[in-house]
C-alpha cells in the first residue's frame, strides 16, 4: 500500500493482467466514488503518484535502477 503525495491511497491487489500488476486508487475521505483501477508493469516499484503520473523505480536486466514516470490516462 502506498500513501501518495496527492492524498490518495494506492493499495496493490493480488490480481494480475498478463504481466501487469493491478493497483487501486482511493481518494481519502471519499466514500462515494468507487476505487480507480490502474495497471502497471510488475517490475515497477511504485513510490509516489499525483493526478497525472505514477512514479517509481525500474530495475533493468543488469541491476541498474532508473526513476520512471508512467502517465495516467483518465478513467473512462
Amino acid at each position: 500500500m502506498l500513501s501518495a503525495s496527492s492524498g490518495q491511497v494506492w493499495p496493490q491487489s493480488q490480481e494480475r493482467v498478463d504481466t501487469l500488476a493491478v493497483w487501486y486508487t482511493i481518494e481519502r475521505g471519499d466514500t462515494l466514488t468507487p476505487p480507480r483501477r490502474v495497471l502497471l508493469p510488475e517490475p515497477l516499484k511504485v513510490h509516489d503518484a499525483n493526478a497525472t503520473h505514477v512514479w517509481g523505480v525500474w530495475e533493468d536486466e543488469l541491476g541498474v535502477n532508473y526513476v520512471v514516470g508512467r502517465r495516467l490516462v483518465p478513467p473512462s
